[in-house]
Order: structure tokens, then sequence, then C-alpha cells
């Protein structure tokens, strides 16, 4: 009987320690993503014209650490580094094809609560502070083989975001993360653009934007808990 106490108890802590994120701990990992888009045909742009679509891509990878300044609750660095290829727009005129590929960066400070809901799996919110940037050149030709560059363009964007997601743990020291869409996220973007000489012109547009919603697309990342 004795013997039995002891091994309830045993299992009892076990189950308690695994149940919380403790102080102290770091986590270190990411979430990596690949999607693409086919191509197609739009007619009468302008009428009498139509427009020939390539097939668009884009990846991201986004690196992440994080240190739990008390129980169940972190604090950290986010990065990211992606890049899209929108493929080419070709319009039967011959008088337009472009050609273009971008390089993404954003780096992000960021907060989350850990809560857990079953057995190694926990719900979390997400909220986030960050910067981030894209540019790319237009390649354009007219209606020749060989392209030249053309608008040059940049996005520099600004913003708070809130994401709710799932956490759920293999083994004590790594854990799956799936990430829903923001539900509620304000932001800040500076669109510019430059064309060359002749008749060089620069001109920018900013906005903002607030959004509260609810999305189903998740990203999938995985970290490894340290000191766990």
């Amino acid at each position: 009987m004795k013997k039995l106490i002891l091994s309830l108890a045993f299992v009892a802590a076990g189950a308690g320690a695994f149940a919380q994120i403790g102080q102290g701990s770091m986590m270190l990992g990411g979430s990596l993503g690949f999607s693409s888009a086919g191509g197609g045909t739009v007619k009468n742009t302008p009428p009498g014209t139509s427009v020939d679509l390539t097939a668009r891509s884009n990846w991201n990878f986004s690196p992440t650490f994080g240190y739990f300044v008390t129980d169940n609750i972190a604090v950290g660095v986010r990065l990211g580094l992606g890049g899209t290829n929108r493929g080419q727009v070709t319009t039967t005129d011959g008088k337009t094809t472009e050609n273009i590929s971008s390089f993404d960066f954003n780096a992000e400070i960021f907060g989350r609560y850990y809560m857990e809901v079953a057995t190694n799996l926990y719900f979390f919110g997400d909220a986030g502070l960050g910067f981030g940037s894209a540019s790319w050149t237009d390649r354009t030709t007219d209606g020749l083989d060989k392209l030249k560059d053309d608008d040059k363009n940049s996005i520099s964007s600004f913003g708070i975001n809130i994401a709710p997601g799932l956490a759920f743990f293999p083994s004590e020291k790594w854990g799956i993360d799936f990430t829903l869409n923001r539900i509620i996220g304000y932001n800040m973007t500076t669109t510019t653009r430059e064309t060359p000489a002749p008749g060089s012109v620069k001109t920018e547009r900013s906005t903002s934007d607030f959004n509260i919603g609810f999305g189903l697309n998740p990203t999938i990342g995985l970290h490894y808990y340290m000191g766990k």
C-alpha cells in the first residue's frame, strides 16, 4: 500500500511538472512555408487584348527565440525572411511583359501566454509588434525577348497583431505550433514606386488598416524548449 501511494505521488508530481512551462525556460525554432498559384488568362483588358499569367509562388522562413519570464508566459523575437515570384504577365499586343521577384524581411517582438487544455496540448495567445519591408523591380519589354529593368517598388509596414494557436507536445522538449490567422490587427503601410528616366517620377502612398476577424489558414512551427 505504501509503495502504491508513493507511485501515485510520483506520477502526479510528474504530470504537474509537465502541465506548465516553467520560468527560465527558452524556446528555439520557427516556421517554414511555401505556396503557389496557377496561371491563367484574363481577356478584354483592355478590349481586344488578353493577359497571360504564369504561376506565382511564395516562400517564407521565420526563426523564433523566446524566454519564459514566468510560468507559461514568454517574450521573444521573431524574424521573417521570404520571397515572392509574381511570375510573368504578357499582353497579346506585345507591349508589356513583366517578370517580378521580391525579397521580404520583417522583425517582430512578441509575447505569448500558454494555457493547457488537454494532456500535452496548450492553447496560446500570441501578440506581436513588428516592422516589415519588401522590394522588387519590374522587368518589361516592348514585344522583344530581352527584358530590362523598369519601375522600382518598395513596401514598408509597421503593425500590431494578435493571433490564437495550439501547441502540441509529442515529447516534453519538442512542441508543434498551429498558429491561426490574426484575429486583431492594426497595420500602417507605405508603398513607393520610382519610374526611371526619361520622365523620372517617384510616387508614395501611405495607408492604414484595422481588422478584426478569424481565419483558418494556420502556420505550422516547430520549437525546442530548453529547461522545460
